[in-house]
């Protein structure tokens, strides 16, 4: 195995134990979210200085706040990693609310999204790109009303984001969704081959050859009798498919990782069944921070690390839906602005 990967396993597993240890009571998942942020800013987790951003997160939103749901261990993450939490919580709240009057619903997928607008850097052009993103997300719920929802959010945040104009961005997704359905025959659920080509939208390139690129990644899962996730997991593919590593290069280097990562504590099998695919999902997130090329990123290389975190947040909220359901009804049901002031 690659000796950065596996320093950055090693690092992501202890990020892990010390958030996991010092706020026992957020999800698992989330943890490991959590621990992926700052791994892939090669930092480590400091428990007393995420605590210390809590209680400014709480300060300054309440306890419905979408700020302090699902998303709140994130969101202090970030804060602990930009050097000064008290201007970032301001940005992003700054972010969620010009998002918000653009006519984004309330979900901690648009506090995802105002994240990612601080993270690259264009909190200036919030507004436009705001607009942008709506369009985006209108747009493709009209072409699949079905399969798009909030969840898309991010994905569409980061679209507005790229230098494409929106009839581009629809354009080559539709473009990737159509020829992946009707080229590959993979068992791939569609609403996962659509969070895919939204996050191949985003680079430059031709989509045909990035969606062959990702189904002879899976590819070269099954040949090895690796079970690769078909649901949410199956996006991540998309981080590798500028890569310079050949698919099984890319496989190998993975599974190694994988097992890694299977003898490090929260990544066992031991208190979840089956927790293989998501083994192979967080593997293949560092894989991709370590390998991914970023010779077609548009914008800049933070681009990478945004559709790590859009696919491993997507997972995260899956596996969570049921624990927070009430979470997420009590605020509706509160018609909550407190994001909005």
């Amino acid at each position: 195995m690659n000796e950065i990967l596996k320093d950055k396993c090693d690092l992501l597993a202890d990020n892990y134990m010390v958030i996991h240890n010092g706020f026992q009571f957020e999800e698992d998942q989330i943890c490991k979210v959590a621990g992926l942020i700052f791994t892939s800013a090669d930092r480590r987790a400091d428990a007393e200085k995420l605590t210390e951003c809590r209680k400014i997160l709480k300060k300054q939103a309440n306890i419905f706040s979408k700020l302090r749901s699902m998303t709140e261990i994130v969101v202090i993450s970030k804060m602990a990693l930009s050097g000064n939490p008290e201007r970032y919580l301001d940005e992003v709240k700054g972010a969620y609310k010009i998002m918000r009057k653009a006519g984004f619903e309330d979900s901690s997928y648009l506090v995802q999204a105002s994240l990612l607008i601080c993270d690259l850097g264009v909190s200036d052009e919030c507004d436009k790109m705001a607009h942008k993103s709506k369009e985006i997300m209108n747009r493709l719920n009209r072409e699949h009303p079905v399969l798009t929802s909030t969840e898309d959010t991010s994905s569409a945040v980061l679209l507005g984001v790229s230098y494409k104009d929106v009839d581009t961005v629809i354009r080559d997704f539709e473009e990737g969704y159509e020829y992946f359905t009707d080229q590959y025959k993979l068992g791939i659920s569609k609403n996962a081959v659509q969070g895919l080509c939204e996050l191949l939208a985003v680079t430059y390139g031709d989509m045909r050859s990035k969606c062959d690129n990702v189904a002879k990644i899976y590819n070269a899962f099954k040949t090895r009798n690796s079970d690769y996730g078909k649901d949410v997991e199956f996006a991540v593919l998309a981080s590798l498919a500028d890569t310079a590593l050949s698919p099984d290069e890319l496989a190998d280097e993975i599974i190694e990782a994988a097992e890694y990562l299977k003898e490090k504590e929260g990544f066992e099998d031991k208190y979840q069944k089956d927790y293989a695919k998501k083994r192979l999902m967080y593997a293949a997130l560092l894989a991709a921070d370590v390998c991914g090329g970023d010779s077609r990123l548009i914008n800049s290389p933070a681009i990478g690390n945004a559709i790590s975190e859009i696919t491993a947040r997507r997972t995260a909220q899956a596996a969570s839906a049921t624990i927070n359901i009430a979470a997420n009804l009590i605020p509706a049901l509160l018609d909550s602005e407190s994001d909005d002031e």
